[in-house]
């Protein structure tokens, strides 16, 4: 009868458990490894050696047009306590006259409430001519920059002009979710007590805006 080494033995349990560990390793890899379907996605549009593949066009955020509406007589130039101060001023007449400018150009509107009529056919022609100028596939979004101390009829008549002029002025629901309607906005107002001179600083910026 043949006689068994035990050294002999003791190998061969060695040998099991290391081949046991390496079976529970695989198991254990194939259950957790999981194939992303974002990265499969993305590996069939690298381009291959075979084909010539032309990038897609670079999506160019549209530029905001700013209607911009501030009282006559301010400079930019000045300081925005002389800003302040010269609001201070200004505010005790019945009535301001004010500016309303796109870009570069700019109209002048009778602060007389009589002249509301003449004021509203102004406003008409120049917003109707400055967007004119701005075609282009996609309607570019307004925003109004209208100054706190100035009568918030100014900012309510540029809105309307600009939804009249394109043709999109909601007259239902349905219409504000239609596709094709110009985004207007009206620019938030400056945080309250911020500052001792905010007429100041909320005219600084709105005469830096272009």
């Amino acid at each position: 009868m043949p006689t068994i080494d035990q050294n002999e033995l003791e190998e061969k349990s060695d040998l099991t458990s290391f081949i046991d560990i390496i079976f529970l390793l695989l198991i254990f890899f194939i259950l957790t490894t999981k194939f992303v379907p974002d990265e499969m996605t993305i590996s069939h549009l690298l381009p291959t050696n075979g084909s010539s593949s032309i990038p897609p066009p670079a999506i160019v955020p549209q530029e905001d047009i700013s209607i911009v509406i501030t009282p006559i007589g301010y400079n930019r130039s000045h300081s925005e306590r002389d800003l302040h101060a010269q609001w201070n001023q200004q505010q005790s007449k019945t009535r301001l006259d004010a500016i309303v400018r796109i870009g570069g150009e700019q109209i002048r509107l009778s602060g007389n409430p009589v002249d509301d009529e003449t004021n509203m056919s102004i406003m008409t022609e120049f917003i109707s001519t400055e967007l004119n100028k701005r075609v282009s596939t996609q309607k570019q979004p307004v925003v109004i920059h209208c100054f706190s101390g100035l009568p918030w009829r100014y900012a309510l008549w540029a809105y309307d002009n600009v939804m009249v002029h394109d043709g999109d002025f909601i007259t239902s629901i349905a219409d504000s979710h239609a596709q094709d309607t110009r985004e207007v906005a009206f620019a938030p107002p400056l945080l309250r007590n911020h500052t001792n001179h905010l007429q100041g600083r909320e005219l600084a910026h709105l005469l830096c805006l272009r």
